[in-house]
C-alpha cells in the first residue's frame, strides 16, 4: 500500500508541476510537497519492508540528498498555504531561513557520499536482518553531537511545527476574511486546505508516536496507532488525487494585484500594453475600456474593490478581443490572454468561472463564431467554403467549427448560410 501510494504520488507530483508551474505558481509548492512526502514514504518502505540489499544500499548512498530534502516538506506545505491565502507566490528574503535545517543536515551528511561500498553493503545486510539496525548507521557528522533518536525525530517534529504554523495561518485568514465574497464563493478552497492540513497532521502525529516506540504491550494503544496509520494513509491518498479532480484548487483566491489599476471617475481606464508589433494577439497601444459596459453582469456578486477589479478584468478581456482579435490564432488560450492583459491566469479563470459562468473556450469560440458570421454577411461564401471561413475565424478543424457554431447559434453554419441567402 505504501509503495503504491508513494509511486503514484511521485508520478502525480511531476504532472502537477509540469503542467501548472508557469500558470499557477502556487501549485509548484504543492507539487514539491507531494513529491517529497511520496519520496519519504518510498524511503521508509525500502528501508523497513523491502528486504532488498541492493535498494537499501542505494538509498543509504543517497541519504545526504534524500534526508536533506525531507527537511523541506514542512516549508513547502507552509509556503503553499501562505501563497493561497495571500494570493502571493513570491519568495521573500526571510524565507531563506526555511532552508537552514536542510542546509545544516546536508553539510553534515556530505562526507557520507564517500562511504566505501563494502560498508554500505554490510549496513544494508544488517538492516535486512533487523530493520532496527538502521539506528547503527550514522551517516552524518551530527551523530557525534546529537543522539540518534533526536536526529531521527528532528524531521517529523519540524514537519509538525510547520503543519501547525500552516493551520494557524489558515485559521487566522478564515477568521479575518470569512465574509469576503471572493472567499465565500470559493468555499471549496477552505474545505480542501482543512482536509490537506488535517490529514497530514494525523499522519505526522502518528509517525512521531510510532518513532517514540509507543507500540508497547498496551494493545489498545497499539490498535490506536495502527488506526491512525490507516487513516493517515487514506488521507494521503486523497490529498494526492484530489487536485486533479478539483482543478479549482490550483487557482488560488484572487484579489486585487499588488500593482493596483486605478479606475478613473469618468468610467474609463487605460491598460498599458506589452511592446511588440501590432498583430492579432499582440498589443502595442493603450486600450480604453468603459467600465460601465459589463457592470450588470456582476451585480450583487461582490462588493468594494473586488467588484471594480472584476469589472476591469471583463472590460479588458472584451476590449482586447474586439480590438486585436487574438482569437484568430488557432492556439490562443487563457495563458496567452493573461500575458496580453498582464492579469494572473487564475484571476481570469475565476472571472470566467464565477462571473461569466462559462469556460474560456466558450468565450473564445463565441468571438470566433461572430467573426465567421461577419464573413458570411460580407459575402465571403461566394469565394470560400464554410470550412475555409472556419479556419479564417481561428478554428483548427471543421468539426470544432461546426460544434462551436451549433452551440452558439443553435443551427449549423450551412443552415445559417441558407437563411442568410433567403433573406
Amino acid at each position: 500500500m505504501i509503495l503504491f501510494f508513494s509511486i503514484t504520488g511521485i508520478f502525480l507530483s511531476v504532472l502537477l508541476i509540469s503542467f501548472n508551474a508557469r500558470s499557477y505558481r502556487s501549485s509548484v509548492y504543492l507539487g514539491l510537497f507531494f513529491l517529497l512526502v511520496s519520496l519519504y514514504g518510498l524511503f521508509q518502505f525500502i528501508l523497513l519492508y523491502s528486504a532488498s540489499v541492493f535498494w537499501i544500499k542505494v538509498f543509504l548512498f543517497l541519504i545526504p540528498f534524500l534526508a536533506t530534502s525531507f527537511y523541506l516538506i514542512g516549508p513547502f506545505l507552509f509556503l503553499y498555504v501562505r501563497s493561497v491565502v495571500t494570493d502571493d507566490h513570491r519568495l521573500h528574503r526571510n524565507d531563506l531561513w526555511h532552508l537552514l535545517p536542510a542546509g545544516i543536515y546536508f553539510l553534515s551528511a556530505l562526507p557520507a557520499i564517500f562511504t566505501p561500498f563494502d560498508l554500505l553493503s554490510k549496513a544494508a545486510e544488517a538492516i535486512v536482518q533487523n530493520p532496527e539496525a538502521i539506528g547503527n548507521y550514522r551517516p552524518t557528522m551530527l551523530s557525534s553531537w546529537v543522539s540518534y533518536p533526536v536526529l531521527f525525530l528532528s524531521r517529523p517534529i519540524l514537519i509538525f511545527v510547520y503543519t501547525c504554523a500552516a493551520l494557524i495561518k489558515l485559521i487566522k485568514y478564515l477568521v479575518k476574511y470569512n465574509n469576503a465574497p471572493v472567499f465565500s464563493r470559493q468555499s471549496f478552497m477552505s474545505v480542501w486546505l482543512m482536509i490537506l492540513l488535517g490529514s497530514f497532521f494525523i499522519l505526522v502525529v502518528s509517525q512521531i508516536l510510532i518513532m517514540f516506540d509507543f507500540t508497547t504491550d498496551n494493545s489498545s494503544l497499539y490498535f490506536l496507532l495502527k488506526t491512525l496509520r490507516v487513516i493517515s494513509t487514506l488521507g494521503l491518498a486523497g490529498m494526492l488525487v484530489s487536485p486533479f479532480f478539483f482543478p479549482g484548487i490550483l487557482y488560488g483566491l484572487p484579489r486585487l494585484p499588488r500593482n493596483k489599476t486605478v479606475l478613473r471617475n469618468d468610467g474609463f481606464t487605460t491598460v498599458p500594453a506589452p511592446d511588440g508589433n501590432q498583430t492579432p494577439g499582440r498589443l502595442n497601444q493603450e486600450i480604453e475600456v468603459d467600465t460601465v459596459t459589463i457592470a450588470p453582469v456582476i451585480k450583487n456578486t461582490t462588493s468594494g474593490f473586488e467588484s471594480d477589479y472584476l469589472i476591469l478584468i471583463g472590460n479588458q478581456a472584451e476590449a482586447c478581443m474586439k480590438e486585436f482579435q487574438p482569437y484568430l490564432q488557432q492556439d490562443f488560450n487563457l495563458a496567452q490572454l493573461s500575458v496580453l492583459l498582464k492579469i494572473p491566469v487564475h484571476h481570469l479563470a475565476y472571472y470566467f468561472r464565477e462571473i461569466k459562468k462559462m469556460s474560456f473556450t466558450d468565450f473564445r469560440n463565441s468571438w470566433r463564431v461572430d467573426h465567421a458570421k461577419n464573413l458570411i454577411y460580407e459575402g465571403k461564401c461566394n469565394e470560400l467554403t464554410l470550412e475555409a471561413i472556419g479556419f479564417l475565424s481561428g478554428f483548427a478543424s471543421r468539426n470544432t467549427f461546426l460544434n462551436a457554431f451549433k452551440k452558439a447559434e443553435g443551427i449549423s453554419p450551412q443552415s445559417f448560410l441558407v437563411q442568410f441567402r433567403n433573406q
